[in-house]
């Protein structure tokens, strides 16, 4: 697409007449001058009849559809890895670094193997085995247990601490308008996502209330309440599937999870067609949903009774 050239194939001499013969079928041996490439296909057969059709899309096309200040913050990004992959290669030919750099240790210091090791939010809960507790494993609990809400989330990275203090607060939140949780889910979402504008996501997954309640408001604000919403009606999935729903396809549309505000302010969560049915089959009553915003991410908890 920067060039406008479709390579060859030089090794090219010997075309099978049986398919030399479908005169819509191009074989080449020779470099094709084609201009400016808007779009393209690619699509590869595999064997046991896997395959897969890739559509190529021109970057400018993409670029033209971003704000100017999220174009200029791209190209600088842009700038710094290109700089970045000259100063390897120079680096390489000149003999200072090797050009493929075999790992012989983890990525964090040996210091903190332990740590990894034996924090809670760590660990994938196991089964209820009965076993001997030694005296560390029992003040390991005792410890596990005076650590704040905000720390439990401490995997993640530092650099969002707001979005670690926000994924805390509406955890707490919600545990405590709901008092006794049978089920529990929590997402963060992206803000910036460019899908929170495109019309015909929003109509795939939001019903005509969650639309009006977003549709006054400026492009920013829209699409970080939309960006709750989406967080919201994830997290209210997450609820259904940890308590024994059946779920649909991962590409299924979402308007029949519903969440309104109350006069109050607080959110509420609606259930409609298939997600009802699934939801009174599982005994889930109500879903209680705490959203909040930080660090350009939306962060959603739900707990249902």
């Amino acid at each position: 697409m920067l060039s406008g050239k479709v390579p060859g194939n030089r090794n090219l001499d010997n075309v099978d007449p049986d398919l030399a013969k479908f005169e819509h079928l191009l074989y080449t041996s020779k470099t094709l001058e084609v201009g400016k490439i808007k779009a393209a296909t690619v699509t590869s057969f595999g064997f046991g009849q896997a395959g897969g059709q890739l559509l190529l899309v021109n970057p400018d096309y993409f670029l033209a559809t971003l704000p100017a200040d999220d174009v200029d913050a791209y190209v600088a990004l842009r700038d710094a890895r290109r700089r970045n992959a000259l100063t390897f290669s120079e680096d390489v030919v000149a003999g200072r670094r090797k050009y493929v750099e075999v790992k012989n240790e983890a990525p964090y210091p040996s210091n903190e193997t332990k740590d990894w090791l034996v924090q809670r939010n760590r660990r994938v809960a196991g089964g209820n085995t009965a076993s001997a507790q030694t005296d560390s494993e029992v003040n390991l609990k005792s410890d596990v247990a005076q650590v704040s809400t905000a720390e439990r989330f401490d995997f993640l990275p530092k650099t969002q601490a707001a979005t670690q203090q926000a994924l805390a607060n509406a955890m707490q939140d919600v545990m405590q308008q709901n008092g006794v949780c049978s089920s529990a889910g929590i997402v963060v979402e992206s803000v910036t996502n460019s899908r929170f504008s495109e019309e015909s996501f929003l109509e795939r997954n939001y019903t005509k209330r969650e639309m009006e309640s977003c549709g006054n408001l400026s492009v920013s604000r829209m699409s970080r309440d939309f960006a709750g919403l989406w967080a919201g009606k994830k997290a209210v999935v997450k609820v259904l599937g940890n308590a024994g729903a059946t779920l649909k396809s991962a590409g299924s549309a979402m308007q029949e999870v519903e969440l309104v505000r109350s006069e109050s302010g607080a959110v509420v969560c609606q259930f409609h067609g298939f997600a009802a049915e699934e939801a009174a089959r599982v005994g889930v009553q109500e879903v209680m949903v705490s959203l909040s915003y930080a660090d350009d991410m939306a962060v959603a908890a739900a707990v249902a009774k």
